[in-house]
């Protein structure tokens, strides 16, 4: 069961990261939601879900790159790592960063059709602007 749950960077639930993963998914779904009320092109589920989703792969491959640069150009690595915290730069197992895109695809759902849906979605729709 340690595929599943509490071996950080190698689980599917790895501890803090999985509330950290829902949380952007959360922030960035809230925000395509938002930009849903201004733009009629987010209005569009199957667009605003593909915004979602890029957004998440992109710090996926944010993160891969910190990992390819502490591997091949310590250097850089050494000085991005005074600024940023050291997890970023921690090896990820293949079925955590899918886990990973999908816990934050979930929440960004959620909060989008929350946004768009709900009384709260429709009084934004009726503000002027």
């Amino acid at each position: 069961m340690n595929w599943l749950y509490g071996n950080q960077n190698y689980s599917i639930f790895d501890s803090i990261w999985v509330l950290v993963h829902i949380s952007s998914g959360i922030l960035v779904g809230g925000f395509i939601g938002l930009l849903s009320h201004a733009y009629q092109r987010f209005r569009h589920r199957a667009t605003a879900l593909q915004v979602l989703l890029l957004a998440l792969m992109m710090w996926e491959i944010v993160e891969g790159t910190l990992r390819w640069l502490d591997i091949h150009q310590p250097q850089i690595a050494r000085l991005l790592k005074s600024r940023l915290y050291d997890g970023f730069f921690e090896y990820e197992h293949p079925v955590n960063i899918v886990s990973d895109l999908v816990v934050g695809f979930l929440g960004g759902v959620m909060m989008y059709v929350f946004i768009t849906k709900s009384r709260f979605g429709k009084t934004l729709r009726r503000l002027p602007g």
